[in-house]
């Protein structure tokens, strides 16, 4: 709600300060309200900012500051997408008070440059989103092709392999391993615990006593 709010005194600050801008009173000075001014104006914006700004993480704010691709692509067109228009309508009313063509072309003028500059910022959005997401297929394909390595390798050796977490649970175990200990399906493996593999359980405790110790075993 309060990020909703401060949208709304930044949306009425702009709105103000392209009545300055364009010299404009109306949409400085709504009826018989006062006319804000330009100090006020700038106080209202940095305020709605500062408000936007104290949960970066949270609400509305959360599309705008996420790592993920939308995020970074909010955050690439948003000043743009501002600044774009207010930046032609200020052109366009320069050029028609300096006598370049007619006020009826101004507002043809506004749209055509505007869709114009949208067109191109989102053009070269989705010339970056297509490289994302080219690099990002490359990265599943490399990825997919590790996996395929590890499980044949894993698979095809001949020495018994598991892997447990420090719970003393399995979390896999290769068919050599099933084999060698007699048994038929990994799934009879799996329900055992990894301790009974062992002589005796202070022999288990002491390897993972080592492994969190030292962050490896060797030999």
């Amino acid at each position: 709600i309060g990020q909703a709010c401060s949208l709304a005194v930044a949306g009425i600050a702009l709105i103000t300060s392209l009545g300055y801008v364009h010299s404009v009173t109306f949409l400085a000075a709504i009826r018989s309200y006062t006319q804000m001014s330009v100090p006020t104006t700038v106080s209202f914006l940095c305020l709605a900012g500062a408000l936007l700004g104290i949960y970066p993480r949270a609400g509305l704010m959360e599309s705008v500051t996420s790592p993920h691709a939308g995020g970074a692509m909010m955050r690439r067109l948003l000043p743009a997408t501002l600044a774009v228009p207010f930046g032609i309508a200020w052109m366009v009313q320069t050029g028609e008070r300096a006598g370049l063509y007619p006020s009826d072309l101004s507002l043809p003028l506004v749209v055509a440059l505007t869709m114009l500059s949208l067109t191109v910022l989102l053009w070269m959005s989705a010339v970056s989103v297509n490289k994302a997401d080219e690099v990002q297929k490359g990265v599943a394909e490399r990825l997919s092709q590790s996996e395929a390595r590890f499980r044949s390798l894993f698979d095809n050796v001949v020495e018994g392999v598991f892997q447990s977490d420090q719970g003393g649970r399995f979390l896999i175990v290769n068919p050599a391993l099933v084999r060698l200990l007699g048994y038929e399906h990994a799934e009879e493996l799996l329900s055992l615990q990894p301790s009974d593999l062992y002589e005796s359980d202070e022999q288990r405790k002491a390897l993972v006593s080592q492994l969190t110790r030292d962050r490896q075993l060797r030999n």
